[in-house]
């Protein structure tokens, strides 16, 4: 039997296959839970260094699993610090 002819089936049957693993879900759709306020404005520009500091952190996917990687920046070098 070919894929496509098994994935119609299944779907018609509404059969689903085993998952393997675990899923992170990172991102919820639509919408549904309330946004973080914007503290920094996008033009904001620090005055002296350890002013204002900045994170952004990314969930990324590997052999063994999955991990996250943050990164930290003061915002008046615009370096990474951490």
């Amino acid at each position: 039997m070919s894929r496509w002819t098994a994935e119609r089936l299944t779907r018609e049957l509404g059969i689903t296959g085993a998952v393997r693993g675990w899923r992170v879900i990172t991102v919820l759709p639509g919408g549904r839970t309330d946004r973080v306020p914007v503290l920094v404005d996008s033009g904001f520009a620090a005055g002296a260094p350890n002013r204002c500091r900045v994170a952004d952190f990314t969930y990324m996917k590997a052999w063994a699993g999955g991990f996250c990687v943050v990164f930290v920046v003061d915002t008046f070098p615009r370096r990474i610090v951490g």
